[in-house]
């Protein structure tokens, strides 16, 4: 699993968060989840099957990691409590998804925190709405840590090369000068960074030009010849040939379908 690159992820609305209480012989079943967010357990216990996931018992202190389009369903023998939270991440928050545990366990505090969420959530004034949206981010921020953690690159060489690039991915540089900056040879590089990184040095910085010329291009503060400039591209043909490589359309094509989405 590649953890050393790029992790983006915003949360677009928050539509609901609440604590539900339900009666022994509980049976949920979702065929196609709506949103993201989560569901914790707070009381009681229940069986927790998902298409995608599989099979798994909860207990109280249990959180699950729901993700949109998802099939699961519930069944509670006995009567059980849960906090229940759905959301839209932005399109960008695919990598973090993929990468999130679909059950862990809360400690105290994030029990806590979601109680004090909870509390916040009702009031439904812009304060609250922006302390909820910092705080949910926490939470996945802290539980995609611990798999950081658990995954990131084991080779120093690896990662001072990362660091550097996303400080110059702007800039035209040889591996050469990489490697020097990272005191290793050029041919050594290029072999540790292609078995931790899974893609060339040439293609991650690739990677992270088209994933900040996506964001460029969506914000509707850059035209194309900013864009590319601000990337830096040396004119609008080269930087309209690398955007249509990675996405299929070209940098105008993006920018329509970008805007008949959001109409």
């Amino acid at each position: 699993m590649n953890v050393c690159g790029p992790l983006i992820f915003d949360i677009q609305k928050i539509h609901t968060l609440i604590h539900k209480h339900e009666d022994a012989g509980f049976n949920y079943i979702c065929r196609a989840r709506a949103w993201d967010g989560f569901v914790i357990i707070t009381e009681g216990k229940c069986i927790f099957d998902c298409k995608t996931a599989g099979y798994f018992l909860l207990n109280a202190g249990d959180i699950i990691f729901l993700r949109k389009k998802e099939s699961y369903s519930i069944i509670a023998d006995e009567s059980i409590s849960y906090y229940t939270a759905a959301f839209d991440f932005s399109p960008e928050s695919d990598d973090i998804m993929n990468m999130m545990p679909k059950i862990s366990r809360c400690d105290s505090l994030l029990l806590k925190t979601v109680e004090q969420l909870n509390e916040s959530w009702q009031r439904q004034d812009l304060e609250s709405y922006i302390f909820c949206k910092i705080q949910f981010l926490k939470i996945y921020y802290d539980k995609l840590r611990c798999v950081i953690d658990e995954c990131s690159c084991s080779d120093a060489s690896v990662n001072k090369a990362v660091q550097f690039l996303h400080s110059n991915f702007k800039k035209n540089f040889s591996s050469e000068e990489l490697a020097k900056y990272c005191s290793i040879s050029e041919s050594h590089l290029r072999k540790k960074f292609r078995h931790e990184m899974k893609m060339t040095i040439l293609e991650y910085r690739d990677m992270l030009r088209f994933r900040l010329a996506k964001e460029l291009l969506s914000s509707g503060l850059f035209n194309i010849k900013e864009a590319s400039y601000e990337l830096g591209f040396c004119d609008v043909y080269y930087f309209t040939k690398f955007f249509k490589r990675f996405s299929g359309l070209t940098p105008k094509r993006y920018i329509i379908e970008k805007k008949q989405v959001l109409q």
